[in-house]
């Protein structure tokens, strides 16, 4: 089943620190959580990952940062109670990209754009595993109309549309 997609924005390049961009994060979050979803955010900055997990929690959803900071127990817990069902959203920075293995994951933020197309397409491709009662996958992928951030979203909708994703 094709995964869907979502864009998000504030308009604005505004960036990690940017309290409109964060609270527009933080709404699409709220959403997919109310849906169901297992969530996974992406931020390329430890301190949004742990900024946005304390505001969730502060919003009654538990979320948690995963950070290269953890002990790798530690890591392994926090992915322990993903797959178990105790924990529906993860906010995390590179130490996501690679190793993750969470079957029930069916939503994916990138809350910080990238330019690198094979890492947009690993962190998404976590979403779209198929696994036993999972439903359509989807991507929110926050567009900042700012510059050349401009140019690196057209190029990610450009990967969606060639990966067969609805909305991009």
């Amino acid at each position: 089943m094709p995964p869907g997609g979502r864009r998000g924005g504030t308009g604005r390049g505004g960036g990690s620190n940017d309290p409109d961009r964060n609270a527009t994060i933080l709404r699409e979050i709220e959403g997919l959580v109310r849906e169901g979803r297992v969530v996974l955010v992406l931020s390329e900055r430890v301190a949004h990952c742990r900024r946005l997990a304390a505001a969730l929690t502060d919003r009654g959803i538990e979320a948690e940062p995963l950070v290269g900071a953890l002990t790798a127990r530690r890591r392994e817990d926090l992915l322990d109670r993903v797959r178990c069902g105790a924990l529906r959203v993860l906010v995390g920075t590179t130490v996501a990209d690679e190793g993750l293995d969470l079957p029930t994951l069916d939503a994916v933020v990138l809350a910080t754009g990238t330019r690198a197309l094979s890492r947009v397409q690993q962190r998404i491709g976590r979403a779209m595993r198929p696994a036993p009662g999972k439903g359509r996958p989807v991507v929110v992928d926050l567009v900042d109309a700012w510059g050349p951030l401009l140019g690196q979203a057209a190029r990610r909708r450009a990967l969606y549309r060639s990966m067969g994703m609805v909305g991009a």
